[in-house]
């Protein structure tokens, strides 16, 4: 038996049967859910999401002085909305 640092009552939530309801879910025509992270262990089944601020568009590389200088605005999460990718 492979070794573990989990406690056993832990463990014993860890079984697939937990987790596939929900994978079943997902992947069922009634989920209108799309790009969005689920995390299934345990018993809880729960949404995550990542969140973004406006931050700071330098148009050559920074320098460490002007990220120092715009790190308030960088870090800045009071009007952060949920997370998108550029790419």
């Amino acid at each position: 038996m492979p070794s573990t640092r989990l406690a056993p009552q832990i463990l014993d939530k860890l079984d697939p049967d937990h987790a596939t309801p929900a994978v079943g879910y997902l992947l069922s025509e009634e989920n209108q859910d799309t790009g969005s992270v689920s995390v299934v262990g345990g018993g809880l089944v729960h949404r995550v999401a990542q969140f973004q601020n406006d931050g700071v568009t330098f148009a050559t590389p920074p320098t460490l002085q002007e990220i120092t200088r715009s790190w308030p605005d960088i870090s800045d999460m009071s009007n952060a909305k949920p997370g998108t990718s550029r790419v």
